[in-house]
């Protein structure tokens, strides 16, 4: 009950809920940088959600599945260790083809079931429910380039890494990533538009070999282009009108890289710029988007000095070390 909580609660971990019709998207706490022995040992292993108050955005109180409740997903705590699997299956973004309409109405207005059985050739990540009467694709990306303001040094266009951050003597990096979505539009036809009605993106940190005193907590942003990249000002890959507000964030790094890891972010506010579940004709341009550090640290900018976060890119030889959306 909740008078057994410990008197010293600490906070592990925040994530925005989505104003998503219910059923269709888990929600995931990253708790990889928590003391887990902390966990066990001092605090009983009692975790326990709370609401976080935002009273400039009423919303609705979300109600969550519970263990009882068949046969949606039930909460759980999932543990990855390292360890060799071998599979045989390459398929999976969540993907349905409701029947287009010439209304514009929402994708909130349907929740398609989910599928109780789920496969992806990336073992040990929170992949995406495939839907009854739907599928799921697994997309890598084409291409990443790495841009930087001056001054530049060896990563600009020329590092096969996926790079954001800045250090002392460079200039902000990004990466831009290249996505081809046509397999997932090839999905529908004349009577019936395709909706992604959940999707992740997915990168593997790299450990890093940089001072670990300069490093700041931080997120990596996904921001799309307004415009081909080749016609955005490099000058400023901060304020830029090129580059839009973002639309995902990858979990946080608070701990330096000491090994690598993979790691996801939602992307379907993302995808869905370019496959409306309203209609193609809603579609946006697909000049691709580029990934950007954020400090969060209160007062630190993107301008400031850091490290580099380096994650691998889409030339690896391992397949399961590249960029892909779910």
């Amino acid at each position: 009950g909740m008078d057994e909580l410990p008197e010293n609660p600490e906070e592990i971990g925040t994530v925005n809920v989505p104003q998503e019709q219910p059923g269709t998207s888990p929600i995931v706490v990253e708790i990889t940088d928590f003391d887990v022995e902390k966990l066990i040992e001092e605090l009983k292993g009692t975790i326990v959600l709370k609401g976080v108050e935002e009273p400039t955005s009423p919303h609705p109180v979300p109600e969550f599945f519970g263990k009882g409740n068949e046969p949606f997903t039930k909460p759980a705590l999932h543990i990855c260790v390292p360890k060799p699997v071998t599979t045989t299956s390459t398929t999976s973004s969540s993907t349905t083809t409701p029947s287009s309409s010439s209304s514009t109405t929402s994708s909130s207005t349907t929740t398609p079931s989910s599928s109780s059985s789920t496969t992806s050739s990336y073992p040990g990540v929170p992949i995406c429910e495939k839907p009854l009467g739907g599928d799921r694709k697994e997309i890598r990306t084409t291409k990443t380039v790495v841009y930087m303001e001056d001054p530049s040094d060896g990563d600009d266009g020329s590092t096969e890494e996926v790079v954001v951050g800045k250090t002392k003597g460079s200039g902000v990096k990004v990466t831009y990533v290249e996505i081809d979505y046509s397999d997932i539009l090839s999905l529908g036809n004349e009577t019936h538009n395709v909706w992604v009605y959940e999707s992740k993106m997915f990168l593997k940190v790299k450990e890093s070999t940089e001072n670990k005193k300069h490093f700041i907590p931080q997120v990596t942003e996904i921001r799309p282009l307004t415009d081909p990249i080749d016609s955005v000002d490099t000058t400023d890959l901060v304020n830029n009108d090129g580059i839009e507000e973002p639309t995902g964030e990858f979990r946080e790094i608070k701990k330096f890289p000491t090994n690598d890891r993979k790691t996801f972010a939602e992307f379907t506010d993302t995808i869905q710029k370019y496959i409306n579940p309203s209609g193609t004709e809603y579609n946006k341009d697909n000049n691709g988007i580029v990934l950007v550090n954020k400090y969060t640290e209160e007062g630190v900018t993107p301008q400031d000095d850091g490290i580099n976060i380096r994650y691998y890119g889409t030339e690896e030889e391992d397949e399961e070390d590249k960029p892909f959306i779910d």
